[in-house]
């Protein structure tokens, strides 16, 4: 597959779930980002569901971390929903995996759990896949 395509579904007015898809480089990423962008402007959670991403670049990661750090400057949330073993270890590389609220699937990205939170709001790659690891 060549391209990226993302299609942005609202169970509701608080919630918005952007299913990504194919390859998540140069220009795609920077269409993904002003998406982003907006729906963070709301102020509401945003959850990345990424089980379907190909490939990405260090634009793709680069859109990841603006999207992260606009939604905690703009009192949003951002989650990363289904993200594979070769992306947690992207970002572990770049040692910035710590930053992201990572979930297990869209599903439960949508559900808030503070209560079992990490200081971030959601679990780190490391938890995530410790909990993968203990199922």
């Amino acid at each position: 597959m060549n391209g990226l395509v993302f299609n942005v579904i609202s169970p509701d007015a608080e919630r918005f779930l952007v299913a990504v898809r194919g390859e998540l480089w140069w220009p795609e990423a920077e269409h993904l980002w002003h998406r982003l962008d907006t729906l963070i402007n709301r102020g509401v959670l945003v959850v990345l569901d990424l089980r379907n991403v190909e490939a990405l670049d260090s634009s793709g990661i680069r859109t990841l971390l603006l999207a992260q750090r606009a939604a905690a400057q703009r009192g949003a949330t951002l989650r990363l929903a289904g993200a594979g073993e070769p992306l947690i270890r992207l970002l572990a590389r770049g040692g910035v995996d710590d930053l992201f609220d990572i979930r297990p699937d869209p599903g439960t990205a949508l559900v808030d759990h503070d209560d079992d939170a990490a200081p971030r709001g959601g679990n780190t790659a490391a938890q995530y896949r410790n909990q993968a690891d203990e199922q």
